[in-house]
This record gives C-alpha cells, sequence and structure tokens, in this order.
C-alpha cells in the first residue's frame, strides 16, 4: 500500500513507520526519499528540480524498480530540516549535511556508476583550482598544478576507490600526456612527471567529460560539492581569474612549444640560438612560458641565469672536436704526487655525469645547455648514455633505463629532471647529416632568420641624407638569393644586424658587412665572387661606386709581358671599400635597377 507523506510529517521521524512503502506529493510536499533505497539508506539533495522547488529529493530509478522509502534511523533531526539540509533561503541552497553526503557518495559510486578515470582527473583539477582559488589572495597561474601521484590519490578519494590506481597511472601517462588533449597538458619537473590540469582552458570552453553526473557530490578537505556547484563557482567566483589568464592559456593551447628533455635549437648562424637558449633554460627553471620572458628585459633576463649557473642548475658547454666521453660521463686521469716521482690514476666523473648525480639530489628542474653540439662526435661522446636521454628512458619513467658504466662500473642512470638543450649551425653540418640515435632522441626546433625583429627594436627604417634603407626588405633579398645558389640552412641570421644604430648606420653597416658578411658568403661560396654579387645585388647596378664587389678586366698578355697558351680568366675581383660608406650601396641590395637608377 502506498501512503502519502506531508511536510510536516518529514520533521517528525516518531510519525514515520519503517516498515510501510511511501509515496510523496511532487507537487506539494517538500522533500522526497529516493525510491529504490536499500535499508537503512535516505539520500537527499539539494539540487532543484524541474520546477525549482530547492531542497526537493532526487528521485533514481534502480533495477528492481521497488519503491521503497525509507528514513535513516540513525540520523536524529533534533533541528528543523532546513538546517539539517543547510538551507538557507527560499531560493538558495548549499552544501550538504556530512551524514547525507556520506550516503549519497555511496550511492552515487555504484559498479554502473563509477566516476570514469578523466571524469575523476576532471573533478580532480576542477576541486584543486577551487582550493587555491580561496587559500590564496592572489592565486597565479603556476600554482594550477598536480603531479601524477596527486591525482591519483584525488582521484581515488573522489570515487571512494572505484579508480584503479594502475589504470589511472597508465591514463596519465600514456599517450594523452602527449597529446593536445584538453584534460591534461604535460611538464616535466623533478624525478616524477607533473601534468597540470589545464582548469582554467577547460573552465573557459565550458567543456567536461562526456557523461559527467552534474548531481554526483564529491568531497574536498572535509567539505562536500556537487560538480554542478563547481561548475558554478568557475562561472561566477572564478571568472575573473579566467579572464586574467585566459590569454596564457590560449598561446599555451595554440603551440606555445613546452620544451622536452631534450631539444636541439638549430638554424643558419645569427639567428638567436645561444641566445635563446639562455631564454628556454631560465623558463625550465621558473617555469614559465618563454612568450613571458620575451617581455622582460633580456638583461634581466640573463641576470637570473647566471645566477643559476651560480647554483650549478645551469651547465653551460661548447663541444668540439676533440671532446670525449672521458671528459662528459667518466674517465681515468693520471695524479702526481707532491714529490713529483710518483704517478697514480683516479677515475674521475665527468661533467654530464657531476650534473646528473647533483640533479638526484633535488625535485628542481636542471638545465644542461651544450652549445655547438653537432661539432662533437656524438657517438664518441655520448657512447652508451644515448639511450638514456631519451624521455621515456628518464629515471621515474614507465620505461625507466639504467646503464653500467665502464670504469666505475656504476649504475647511471639520467634523471626526469635534467632538461638537455642543445645549439646547432646548420651553415656548419646540415641536420640531415647527424647521428640518427641523436635525431630519434631529441626534438629539433629550427630557429630562422627574422626580419620582423628590426621593427620590434625600431631599428628598421634607416634614414640617411633623406634615403630610406629598410633592413628587414635588404636582409630577405640577401636571403632569398642564398636559398636559390646554395640551401636555407646557409642564410643569414638577423643578429647580424640588431646592433645597428641610427645616428651611427653608416659605420656600423659597413663594420657588420666587412666583417661578419662579406667572409660568410665567401666561405659558403668558396670565394666564387661571381655568386656574391649577385647575392649583394652588384650585377644590378652600373655605378661601380655601389658595388661591393667590382669586377676588374684584367690584360693577361700584359701581365706576362708575352701570350701564353693557359686558360686564364681575364676577370678579377676587388673588394669596393667607397661602397661601404654609401646608403645607396645597401639600398640597392633590395632595390636594384627595378626602382631605382643609378
Amino acid at each position: 500500500m502506498i501512503e502519502w507523506i506531508s511536510k510536516d510529517s518529514l520533521l517528525d521521524l516518531n510519525v514515520i513507520d519503517n516498515n510501510k512503502d511511501y509515496d510523496v506529493n511532487t507537487s506539494t510536499i517538500f522533500g522526497k526519499i529516493i525510491p529504490g533505497s536499500k535499508i537503512g539508506d535516505i539520500v537527499y539533495s539539494l539540487v532543484p528540480s524541474v520546477n525549482q522547488e530547492i531542497g526537493r529529493f532526487v528521485v533514481e530509478s534502480l533495477e528492481d524498480n521497488k519503491a521503497i522509502y525509507r528514513l535513516l534511523e540513525t540520523v536524529e533531526l533534533s533541528e528543523n530540516i532546513n538546517d539539517l539540509l543547510g538551507i538557507k533561503g527560499e531560493t538558495q541552497y548549499t552544501k550538504l549535511n556530512p551524514v547525507q553526503c556520506q550516503i549519497i557518495r555511496r550511492k552515487s559510486f555504484q559498479a554502473n556508476k563509477s566516476f570514469s578515470v578523466v571524469q575523476a582527473v576532471w573533478i580532480a583539477g576542477a576541486l584543486h583550482a577551487y582550493n587555491i582559488f580561496y587559500s590564496k589572495i592572489n592565486p597565479i597561474y603556476n600554482d594550477f598544478f598536480l603531479n601524477s601521484s596527486e591525482i591519483i590519490n584525488l582521484s581515488q578519494e573522489y570515487t571512494e576507490n572505484e579508480v584503479h590506481p594502475p589504470r589511472i597511472g597508465q591514463w596519465l601517462n600514456g599517450d594523452h600526456s602527449k597529446s593536445n588533449h584538453n584534460i591534461l597538458r604535460a611538464r616535466r619537473s623533478g624525478t616524477k612527471v607533473t601534468y597540470r590540469l589545464s582548469s582554467v582552458g577547460e573552465f573557459v570552453d565550458k567543456t567536461k567529460p562526456y557523461g559527467l553526473d552534474l548531481y554526483k557530490i564529491v568531497s574536498y578537505n572535509r567539505e562536500f560539492f556537487l560538480v554542478k556547484e563547481l561548475i558554478e563557482f568557475v562561472d561566477n567566483e572564478y571568472e575573473d581569474f579566467i579572464m586574467r589568464s585566459k590569454e596564457d592559456e590560449g598561446e599555451l593551447i595554440k603551440g606555445e612549444k613546452m620544451l622536452n628533455n631534450s631539444t636541439i635549437l638549430y638554424g643558419p648562424p645569427g639567428t638567436g640560438k645561444t641566445y635563446s637558449s639562455i631564454l628556454y633554460a631560465v623558463s625550465v627553471i621558473e617555469n614559465v612560458e618563454i612568450s613571458k620572458l620575451k617581455l622582460e628585459p633580456y638583461a634581466e633576463v640573463k641576470f637570473r641565469y647566471e645566477q643559476y649557473k651560480i647554483s650549478e642548475q645551469i651547465q653551460f658547454i661548447t663541444f668540439h672536436q676533440s671532446y670525449g666521453y672521458e671528459e662528459f660521463i667518466e674517465g681515468i686521469r693520471a695524479v702526481v704526487d707532491e714529490t713529483g716521482n710518483n704517478i697514480s690514476y683516479i677515475y674521475e666523473d665527468g661533467i654530464f655525469k657531476s650534473f646528473c648525480n647533483k640533479a638526484k639530489e633535488s625535485d628542481k628542474p636542471f638545465v644542461f645547455i651544450i652549445d655547438e653540439i653537432n661539432r662533437g662526435n656524438i657517438s664518441k661522446i655520448f657512447g652508451e648514455l644515448i639511450t638514456l636521454v631519451e624521455s621515456t628512458k628518464r629515471l621515474g619513467q614507465k620505461e625507466e633505463m639504467e646503464v653500467i658504466l665502464p670504469y666505475t662500473k656504476e649504475s647511471f642512470g639520467v634523471p626526469s629532471n635534467v632538461y638537455i638543450i642543445g645549439t646547432m649551425n646548420t651553415a656548419d653540418r646540415s641536420i640531415a647529416l647527424l647521428d640518427t640515435a641523436l635525431r630519434r632522441r631529441f626534438d629539433f626546433i629550427e630557429m630562422l632568420p627574422d626580419e620582423k625583429i628590426f621593427a620590434e627594436l625600431g631599428i628598421n627604417i634607416i634614414e640617411v641624407d633623406e634615403k630610406i634603407l629598410k633592413l628587414d626588405e635588404m636582409l630577405k633579398s640577401i636571403n632569398q638569393r642564398i636559398e636559390l645558389l646554395f640551401d636555407r640552412e646557409h642564410t643569414i641570421g638577423h643578429s647580424f644586424f640588431t646592433k645597428v644604430r641610427q645616428q651611427h648606420a653608416i659605420d656600423d653597416l659597413s663594420n657588420i658587412f666587412k666583417q661578419s658578411i662579406i667572409p660568410l658568403l665567401q666561405e659558403y661560396f668558396y670565394d666564387d665572387y661571381s655568386k656574391i654579387r649577385y647575392i649583394l645585388g652588384d650585377h644590378s647596378v652600373n655605378d661601380k661606386n655601389l658595388q661591393f664587389i667590382v669586377e676588374d678586366v684584367v690584360d693577361v698578355s700584359r701581365v706576362f709581358n708575352q701570350y701564353i697558351d693557359l686558360d686564364i680568366p681575364n676577370i678579377r675581383y676587388l673588394i669596393n671599400d667607397q661602397a661601404f660608406g654609401n646608403i645607396d650601396s645597401y639600398i640597392k641590395i633590395s632595390k636594384g635597377n627595378y626602382e631605382q637608377n643609378y
């Protein structure tokens, strides 16, 4: 028999017969007991129903479809039910009483209704963001991080152990972490892999895992939340922080490349590889996007870089042809005693091994910079360690590896918190000629000439005697010709011209071309001056005063005082010093006869 329960009856447990099945008048009754509840269970919910009656109970259908209505005998309703449920008014609802929450959580996480891994991770990130927001007066973007072990623990808590740790661990460290998955953004720090829950990006786009029940309840620091409450939080209180961080998050999602554990910056001379390695190193140490560092004065970033070198968090070396395994990993060194008569031999750690051993003692990121990495014999220098620098083979990873070193017989591995940044000049050696093993284990970031940098520095327009030279057009013309006559790996970098000053433009340009550009082109084209003339636009003007390299016709027979039966070219090439002091000589590189008459 189904009987009705009045609102007043709910306030008095004594009038409820626990042996009866009850129905509820949905139009008039304040609360409803969940149908299908087991003996001893009751679930309260503050989620508004369709008609927005705050405080109604959730109605669920279980497999047996039985309408068993029962109140929890252990709950003592000593207060008004509104107070028990945390209702503060007709139109406002708050968190549940902890007793009710515990029961709801037990019911919500039945085997067929438990959180999926993705849902648990999303909720872990949302609640972590909630906690950070209210625990700090001015939260910053870098506060919103959780490492994989924290995510596993929190997700298990929220699902009452329904999420299996190995499964979520595999999910966190699997292919999802390397893709642009909208739940996680990968970062590596310390000996553990750290993954940033992209909470800001998630909430801005209002995206959430498919099928997530908004009325499920999760706990955090002994507080209880509906998933719906979390979403409302980030839509309201969290909105200001979202607006402040939206631009930064957008930059990250759009592809501000996060540095891999092993990365090589490669490009032609003068493209800022060493300059950028400093920025990348500081960005790793400070956990800041490189785009932000570029907004700071370079001198300030360089100062911090030097401080990190002093504290041995950053190490800088340069490879060369004679560099070997003994200097890099470990070797044997001869030691002479104080008398100078006896020699002994000791094992000595190389610079990279010592650096890695120091990094193992800390969770901070360490950056090892190898300048001119392609000038060394990679196989000789790295030896068996070439496998260990791979991200997945680092210590702390699922596929971590260690090797036995040949001299000391010690077991050695590369920590996950060691970042290797190499720089490579493609004019010295093409990337295609690099050791294949090295190419497989390093990420490569190409650094090309950037003509736009001149405008950013305010030096693009050079005006001399009312004549205008545009540095970007000049450099672009030079590099287009080099690409056609040689290749783009031998183009000219923008950094050669970044120190041109308006008030000393002619002197600066003259020194740059005499001391850097001309010698570089001579090296590239093996003193083939006819091609160099094409590069500099000398062929396009008849006025020899504007030609950096002039052709001089030689009377061969006169030189040798007689006719000789040899195939000797009768043209020689001369460097024209006069051209370096004329603004028109530089203008003609990009303009030539097409737009000006000389």
